[in-house]
C-alpha cells in the first residue's frame, strides 16, 4: 500500500515537472516574437502572392495568319487561231524553226543561222496572225518583228470533198543584222517555200484535227531572195504539231478529236517490237534451262 501511495506521488511528481518544462518553452517562444502589429500573428496562414501571380498568367495569343489558298494559273494558251462568223476554222500550235545557210559579202563563205516561229503566247517579240475561213482555200499567217521590216509564216490549206490538207507552207524572214549576219544580202527578204514528208498533203477528215508529237525533218525547202543570185539552203523541223483546218463547228476553240502521223505511228510501235523480242529471248532461255535440267535428270537416273 505504501508502495502504490509512492509510485502515485512519484507519477504526479513527474506530470507536474513536464507541465511547468512546457509552460516554459511556450513562454520562451512568445517572448521571441518581435512586438509589432496584431497582424504579425497570422503567421499561421502564409502569403502565397507569387503562386497565385503564376497560377494567374493567361496563355499568349497566336497572331499566325491563317494560309490563303491560291488557285493554280491558267495554263497558257500556245494555239493560233482563225475566227470568221463565231466558227474557229483553224487551230495550229508547234515548235517550228528554219535552219538557213546564206552567203556572207565575201560570198566565197557562208554562214549558218537558225530562225524560229514564235509561239502565239511569246513574250520575247511581237506576234499578230490572220488568216481566212474561205470554203475554197483556207490560209493562217503568223506576223511576228518590226512593223517596218516583218517576218511571217504562212500554211496553205486546200479541202477536196469531205477532207482537207495541208498544202503548202512558206515563210518570209527579213534579213536583218542579227538573225543575218554580214549576210550578202541583208536588208532584203528571203522568201523559203516547201512541205513535210508525212505532214503535207495529208488527208484529214472534216472536223477533225492532225496531231504529231515526233519531230519531222525536211530538206525539202528552197529559199531565194529576188532580185538577187545567191544560193541558200534551206531546212526546216517541226516537232509538237497540233493542226486543223476546215472546221465548221462553232463554239469551238479546241481541237477536235483526229488522226495521228505516221511518224508517232512508228514511235509507239519501236518499244512493241523490243519488248516483243525481249519477251522471246527470255522464253528461249528458260526453254534452255528445262532442256538441259531433263537431260540431268535423266543422266542421274541411268547412273
Amino acid at each position: 500500500m505504501v508502495r502504490v501511495l509512492a509510485v502515485c506521488l512519484f507519477g504526479i511528481f513527474l506530470i507536474g515537472a513536464h507541465a511547468e518544462s512546457t509552460v516554459s518553452t511556450n513562454d520562451d517562444d512568445v517572448t521571441d516574437i518581435p512586438t509589432g502589429s496584431p497582424s504579425t500573428t497570422s503567421t499561421g496562414a502564409p502569403i502565397t502572392t507569387t503562386t497565385t501571380s503564376s497560377s494567374t498568367t493567361s496563355a499568349p495569343t497566336s497572331t499566325t495568319p491563317a494560309p490563303v489558298t491560291t488557285s493554280a494559273p491558267p495554263a497558257e494558251d500556245q494555239f493560233y487561231r482563225v475566227t470568221e462568223n463565231n466558227i474557229t476554222c483553224i487551230m495550229f500550235a508547234a515548235d517550228m524553226k528554219f535552219t538557213i545557210t546564206y552567203p556572207l559579202t565575201d560570198k566565197s563563205k557562208t554562214n549558218t543561222t537558225t530562225v524560229a516561229v514564235p509561239k502565239a503566247n511569246s513574250k520575247e517579240v511581237t506576234v499578230s496572225s490572220s488568216g481566212s475561213c474561205s470554203v475554197t482555200e483556207q490560209y493562217l499567217m503568223i506576223t511576228w518583228g518590226p512593223s517596218n521590216t516583218p517576218s511571217d509564216l504562212r500554211l496553205l490549206f486546200n479541202m477536196t470533198g469531205e477532207k482537207w490538207e495541208l498544202v503548202r507552207t512558206q515563210a518570209h524572214f527579213f534579213m536583218d543584222e542579227m538573225n543575218f549576219y554580214n549576210a550578202s544580202d541583208r536588208g532584203l527578204t528571203l522568201v523559203v517555200e516547201g512541205y513535210y514528208p508525212g505532214l503535207s498533203n495529208v488527208d484529214v477528215d472534216t472536223n477533225s484535227s492532225f496531231t504529231c508529237r515526233a519531230q519531222v525533218e525536211s530538206n525539202n525547202f528552197t529559199g531565194k531572195v529576188d532580185s538577187s543570185e545567191s544560193k541558200f539552203e534551206v531546212t526546216s523541223a517541226v516537232v509538237g504539231l497540233e493542226l486543223q483546218a476546215y472546221n465548221s463547228q462553232p463554239n469551238t476553240n479546241s481541237l477536235q478529236q483526229g488522226m495521228r502521223c505516221e511518224a508517232d505511228l512508228m514511235s509507239d510501235l519501236v518499244p512493241i517490237a523490243v519488248g516483243c523480242a525481249l519477251a522471246g529471248l527470255v522464253l528461249l532461255v528458260l526453254i534452255s534451262y528445262l532442256v538441259g535440267r531433263r537431260r540431268r535428270s535423266a543422266a542421274y537416273q541411268s547412273v
